[in-house]
């Protein structure tokens, strides 16, 4: 009963239940296994994101916590530091991870380390994307969360190019191969 693209979710805890390692994995039926194209069916999934921040060292110690509290998968969340108000890019960043992919009902929270003096004096926006991710914007006087919209899949450029080809239709389309 798997539909034609379906999602593994493994966790590997140590006998105390300690969390170990996640890996989470998209796969499509066997029958059609290059076949992804039902991700592009996927409904749109608002997930809860609070951040907050603790400066140390002169470095921006960010902590976003994601949680996904709707019924489908929250595919590939991610994640990017920017100044609030120029909208530029902080670099370099360190995450500690991103482009995180959230099963109902699941927390994660992520951290985010980037020189204080990189802000330029601006308050911390943390703004995200992913391939069915909203995220209802947040702030304080310290941080930021929004949606980054020009990130977004039904942003990008139309390229004309498919994301799955059937083995007789790209034979039919090749030049010499009929």
């Amino acid at each position: 009963n798997l539909s034609p693209v379906y999602f593994v979710k493994l966790d590997l805890r140590d006998a105390g239940g300690k969390l170990l390692s996640t890996n989470f994995y998209w796969h499509a039926l066997a029958a059609h296994q290059d076949d992804l194209t039902a991700l592009n069916q996927l409904p749109t999934v608002t997930l809860d994101a609070k951040v907050e921040r603790h400066d140390a060292d002169g470095k921006c110690l960010l902590s976003v916590t994601l949680h996904n509290p709707g019924s489908e998968v929250a595919l590939m969340a991610h994640l990017q530091l920017r100044r609030q108000r120029s909208g530029e890019r902080v670099l370099p960043v360190y995450y500690s991870d991103n482009y995180v992919s959230l099963v109902p009902g699941e927390t994660r929270t992520i951290s985010i380390e980037a020189s204080e003096a990189d802000l330029k004096g601006e308050v911390p926006l943390v703004v995200m994307d992913g391939w069915n991710i909203a995220v209802a914007p947040s702030s304080s006087a310290s941080a930021a969360v929004a949606l980054n919209e020009d990130a977004q899949v039904n942003h990008w450029p139309v390229t004309g190019l498919p994301m799955y080809v059937p083995p007789a239709q790209a034979a039919s389309n090749t030049p010499g191969i009929k």
